[in-house]
């Protein structure tokens, strides 16, 4: 525990305090140049010259990097509105903006909402430009440069998989707003509808294995960035998609964490669960998602599937799990049956990976995990039915 000298002195910490610990853990949330900006700038607290070497190297690093990527969102829009190109900017691009300091949110990818009516000049664009196509998606395109910058173009704002999600943004064009005069092809979210489309985002990942630090930090920051926000909407949005009970309970455990509300049982479980899952939650956590939501077919605690069906389900894919290995099948969906034939040599040369791990996950579809996935869901105000 930090302790605060009672004569005004500094505060200080235990002897044993692990700085590195403490570090590390701000890389595993990727909220590094927070706690750099925090830790050096603080006058509570007496950190070692030796600790603020690093900070100061780390937020050298992040503030390069955001000049980097705040230049690439700045050239790409020119480029896609000189060329008539509709399209958004999404999650970290946006946000990155909201933060007193645009370094202070780190970002891996440049995430941009196109119109796949102009795939064939979208791509022409991408390859002036200087960038490679690396893969596609049902959902995502995606595109890297100089191993530097890298562009998710999504052809759709959520993963069709999320069947509830996907729905609600079917027409997301119609929710959008434009930029500006100067930018006619740039469109935008409101206040509002960010804060919606954020919270859908997290949800994601809190399905599948969990989320960390920085994304549950971009809603307080955008909160008090926007305070003017219609919250009656958004809260009438949320109700639709079935995320209100959750993100009340993600609201009150920010009043914890900030503004000294009183903690509950689900605010103490929702805040151990962050801080121990990292970024994108931790991979043994996809065992019981996979059991519950993607193999067993389980909804109502019944038996998970049968052992020959996870097998059949491993040797033959459906179409959306065949496209990101193979994306010709998203132009060509006929040859499905092709690439079936074709995988199980492609995965003895090149995939034994892949295909090892999807039957650590299969051996793991259990009662007892399908029935941990169900109850955690609802512990924390999610339907377990849903995405």
């Amino acid at each position: 525990m930090i302790k605060s000298g009672l004569d005004g002195s500094k505060a200080s910490v235990p002897v044993d305090f692990d700085w590195q610990a403490a570090l590390q853990l701000g890389e595993e949330h990727q909220v590094s140049s927070l706690l750099d900006y925090g830790l050096l700038h603080t006058e509570e607290l007496t950190v070692p010259q030796e600790v603020k070497g690093t900070l100061e190297n780390q937020l050298y690093t992040a503030y390069t990097l955001d000049l980097y990527q705040k230049g690439a969102i700045e050239h790409i829009s020119g480029v896609f509105n000189r060329n008539g190109i509709r399209h958004m900017f999404l999650k970290g691009s946006v946000l990155k903006f909201v933060y007193p300091k645009s370094e202070m949110r780190h970002m891996g990818d440049l995430d941009i909402l196109v119109d796949m009516e102009q795939a064939e000049k979208i791509t022409a664009l991408m390859r002036e430009m200087g960038f490679e196509e690396q893969y596609q998606t049902p959902h995502e395109w995606s595109w890297c440069k100089s191993d530097i910058i890298h562009v998710e173009l999504h052809k759709l704002p959520i993963d069709p998989d999320n069947r509830l999600f996907a729905d609600y943004y079917r027409d997301v064009w119609t929710r959008t707003i434009p930029t500006g005069e100067k930018t006619p092809y740039s469109y935008a979210l409101s206040d509002e509808d960010l804060l919606i489309y954020m919270f859908v985002h997290f949800t994601k990942h809190v399905y599948v294995q969990g989320i960390g630090l920085q994304h549950v930090l971009d809603f307080w920051v955008l909160r008090h960035a926007r305070p003017q926000m219609d919250m009656t909407y958004v809260r009438a949005e949320l109700q639709k998609l079935r995320l209100l009970t959750f993100y009340e309970n993600i609201e009150t455990m920010l009043g914890v964490w900030f503004s000294d509300e009183q903690p509950n049982e689900v605010t103490e479980f929702l805040t151990q669960k962050i801080f121990f899952d990292g970024l994108y939650g931790k991979k043994q956590n996809y065992a019981s998602y996979y059991a519950y939501h993607v193999m067993s077919g389980n909804v109502d605690g019944q038996k998970p599937r049968s052992r020959l069906y996870r097998c059949w389900r491993i040797l033959f894919p459906d179409y959306h799990s065949m496209c990101r290995p193979y994306p010709i099948l998203l132009q060509k969906p006929v040859l499905l049956p092709i690439f079936w034939v074709f995988r199980p040599f492609d995965i003895l040369f090149r995939r034994r990976q892949g295909i090892k791990q999807r039957i650590r996950y299969s051996r793991l579809i259990t009662k007892e995990n399908v029935a941990s996935q169900r109850a955690l869901l609802q512990k924390i105000g999610l339907d377990p039915e849903e995405p």
